[in-house]
This record gives structure tokens, sequence and C-alpha cells, in this order.
């Protein structure tokens, strides 16, 4: 595959070929130098959304704004989410990005990162490239500095995989500013923990599977697989609703699906909803809804 890429670091009259076997490989790659090239006591612990992520910040970092991210980073694939200093010149960004990179060797992925970078990134000089481990995963590490026509940069970025999604972090300074927090981002890097449970199923041991149930629902070109369960004696039924691409569901999403689905299967009587009995997984990719029926 041939991809011309434009308008990276602010240069628009140049267009650099660079060829792929990867598709994924391009676009996490993408994903990646976008954010690289954008110019204390831990007490604060960051929590990244619903993922059940979080890491420790410098105590004097804030979160950024979407119209402060949107200035440090105004190409297209910027975080969703950063903290930093009152001048956002030393940030960590981080981010889920919705690209599968489970299936790709990390020594190879890695390879592919310093081939690109290489060509592209502006007076790069390479610190170190590893793998190393932290919170239970192998991560790819890469530290670097850079060349913008305005500033130099520095960057200790890690990737890895995260279910059907890519993880990236990126600690991000000016090398001005960098010897002021390095310390401090590099204890950052260590904070960062993980869930154990990310893909394990909603719990439903205690319930009794209705296997005439079992049913696989098609919606706007998404299967989703739903069983149904009950506790003896008693008359809440518990839904649980799984993606087949594992992608992540909302609560709203899957009490629709649920609801329409045990209406002709078990209801005898007005449905009744039971958010009370609602739970997921660490990540979203399955949720139990509770009703009365």
């Amino acid at each position: 595959m041939k991809k011309y890429i434009k308008e990276w670091f602010g240069i628009e009259s140049a267009a650099v070929s660079v060829s792929f076997s990867n598709i994924l490989t391009m676009k996490i790659i993408v994903s990646l130098i976008l954010i690289v090239l954008s110019p204390v006591s831990f007490t604060k612990e960051i929590n990244i959304s619903d993922t059940g992520i979080s890491f420790v910040a410098p105590n004097e970092f804030q979160q950024l704004s979407q119209e402060a991210i949107n200035i440090k980073w105004p190409q297209k694939n910027a975080p969703k989410w950063a903290v930093g200093n009152e001048s956002t010149s030393t940030t960590i960004a981080y981010d889920l990005k919705q690209i599968d990179v489970s299936s790709i060797p990390l020594p190879e992925l890695m390879v592919s990162f310093k081939t690109t970078f290489d060509r592209i990134v502006p007076g790069i000089q390479w610190k170190k490239r590893e793998i190393i481990e932290l919170s239970g995963k192998s991560w790819g590490y890469l530290e670097m500095t850079s060349s913008l026509i305005d500033s130099n940069i520095h960057n200790i970025m890690l990737v890895t995989s995260y279910g059907k999604e890519a993880l990236i972090f990126n600690f991000n300074s000016t090398k001005e500013d960098f010897p002021k927090y390095e310390l401090e981002l590099r204890q950052s890097m260590k904070t960062i923990q993980l869930p154990n449970n990310i893909f394990e199923p909603v719990d439903t041991n205690k319930l009794v599977l209705v296997e005439e149930n079992r049913t696989n629902i098609e919606k706007g070109g998404v299967l989703y697989n739903l069983d149904s369960y009950i506790m003896p004696f008693q008359q809440p039924y518990y839904i649980t609703v799984k993606r087949g691409d594992n992608k992540k569901l909302s609560l709203e999403s899957a009490e629709k699906i649920a609801v329409k689905y045990i209406k002709p299967r078990g209801c005898t009587v007005p449905l009744v909803r039971r958010p009370d009995l609602d739970k997921s997984n660490a990540n979203h990719t399955q949720w139990l809804i509770g009703v009365s029926c």
C-alpha cells in the first residue's frame, strides 16, 4: 500500500511516499506521529473515562479542555484526552484508538515505527527504543527528540494493544522544560494501571441460563449475542448483551436491544426496567440488563 502523507509537521509543500504491507500498522503510526509533533508531588490520579485505566499525573497538571487540545494538536487524530502544565508546553496525552494491533508482534511494530519516524519526523534523534513490561502488559517504548520550526521536542511514547484497540500514552515536553519535569514524567509513566478483568464476561455464576432464549440479533450491520438468565423462584430477568465484534457498547444501546429481545420471549405482564440490577464488564463490551415482566 502506498500513501502520500501531507501536512504533517506543517509541511504542506512536501509529499512523502511511505509503503507498508499492513494498513493497521500504518494507521496507528499516523496517530502516534500526530501526537508526537506538538510541542512536584504526585497526588492526582487520572481515571480515563469509563475504561478502568488510570495513572497519576504531576500535581500541577490540569485536564486540557477540548479547545486547548485542538490548539496543541490541530491535525486530525488528535488525542482524546490530555493533561498538562499551565502553558501546555509539557503534557501527557492518552487515547484509545479503534485500531486492532493485537495480532501484530511488538518487535515488528517497533521496526515499523522506526522506519516511518526516520522518514518523517524532522531532526529526529532516538534516545531509546525497547519493549517494557508495565501493569502486566508488554508495551512499545519510544523515546526521541525532534526539531520543529519554532521548538525542539522531547517525547516518551508508550503503545500497547487493549482488546481490539490501541492504547497510547505520550509524555511530551519542550527541550527547555524537559529537565524540570523529567523525573515526574518518568514516575507518572510507572503509575499506569490497567484493569485485570478488561475482557472477562459479566459474572452470571449465580444465575440460571434460559437456554431456549439464546440468540443473535443483527442491528445496524452489527451482530449482538444475547442470553437471558433467571434466579429460581424470582421474577427478574437478567439479559446479557454483547457485540459480536467485541467493541464497546453503551448502556443505552444495550438496554434497547435487551428490552426488544425479551418482550416476546419471557414477558407475561408489562415490562418494568430494573436498572439496579445492571452491570457490565470492565471495558463495557458486555452488559447485563435487569428487567421484570
